[in-house]
């Protein structure tokens, strides 16, 4: 009966000698890895991470969950939706606009980034290009949205049941920069920036069970060296402007940011080396800072987000 059961077997796999079927059962036999993909946001330089994103939409590449810190939380809620395009048009087409963000809209409503116009006008039914509610519903990946309490200076990570149709506060939390924008409200709690108080969410990926971790990054990460009079900067301001005053607890959190920053780089660095997770990052930015760019820097730097989604797709796909 063995060697008829055998038979059988070398009639219908005649590619595969004994050794390799064997093995090949053995792999499949394996649970496979939890993926998930962070990304951590970064103002306008976030189009090379959208870039990537649309890259992995046009290979139809999923993972189990996604983590979004500020600009990263919004990307992720279109990748989830499977949205082509769309992330191109916002940070290439529409951020130039005044009412998306400028100087203008500091004066008048205290907030660069105008996150009515931005996750409302623009995002909502019937605006110009609505974020796909129902698909994010019907998404089988979860989406974990990071934002700071503004109250506590401590991180808050929302998942997508928290989003409804036309509500889309957990993103203007998530993406609200101390001191340029104002704080946003989620249930009626204000919330800042999620860099503010976990700006790589590693930690928080591997509580969540992941075993494959990728990070999308705004810059290289060999040479990352977190500004410290940047965060100094943005501390003072905090501190000495009315946000700083009703606000104390973010001021304390941004002195904190760039010990946390490098701790998490820390991190993920030896899980990069153990094989649990990729970088995926710029080699250059071509001149675009964290308020824009040219048409042509956003581009370039759009498309090599575009080719270095390939890495993130086989890295993904390996077993």
């Amino acid at each position: 009966m063995y060697h008829f059961i055998e038979s059988v077997q070398s009639f219908f796999i005649p590619r595969l000698n004994r050794t390799e079927f064997y093995e090949q059962e053995q792999k499949e036999a394996l649970p496979k890895p939890k993926t998930c993909l962070i990304d951590v946001g970064g103002g306008m330089r976030s189009i090379y991470a959208a870039g990537v994103l649309e890259k992995l939409m046009d290979d139809q590449i999923q993972v189990d969950f996604c983590i979004g810190v500020s600009a990263g939380s919004a990307n992720l809620a279109t990748y989830i939706a499977h949205q082509q395009g769309r992330l191109f048009a916002y940070y290439h087409d529409y951020a130039s606009r005044q009412e998306y963000g400028s100087v203008q809209n500091f004066i008048k409503k205290r907030s660069y980034f105008d996150m009515d116009y931005i996750y409302g006008t623009l995002s909502n039914t019937g605006g110009e290009y609505p974020l796909d509610y129902q698909a994010i519903e019907r998404s089988p990946i979860e989406l974990i949205t990071v934002a700071t309490n503004a109250l506590t200076g401590k991180p808050a990570y929302f998942t997508k049941e928290r989003m409804d149709q036309d509500d889309y506060s957990l993103m203007k939390g998530s993406c609200s920069v101390p001191y340029l924008c104002t704080t946003n409200n989620i249930a009626n709690v204000p919330y800042c920036d999620g860099t503010v108080s976990d700006p790589i969410p590693i930690q928080k990926a591997l509580d969540l069970g992941a075993d494959k971790i990728v990070v999308l990054f705004p810059r290289p990460v060999e040479n990352d060296e977190p500004s410290k009079m940047m965060d100094l900067t943005l501390a003072m301001l905090a501190h000495g402007s009315q946000y700083g005053r009703t606000f104390p607890a973010v001021g304390q959190a941004l002195k904190k940011r760039r010990d946390q920053n490098n701790a998490s780089l820390k991190l993920a660095l030896q899980l990069q080396k153990e094989g649990k997770l990729l970088f995926v990052y710029p080699e250059t930015l071509h001149d675009v800072n964290s308020l824009g760019g040219s048409p042509e820097s956003l581009q370039a730097l759009y498309d090599e987000g575009y080719q270095d989604g390939s890495k993130a797709a086989e890295f993904l796909m390996q077993n």
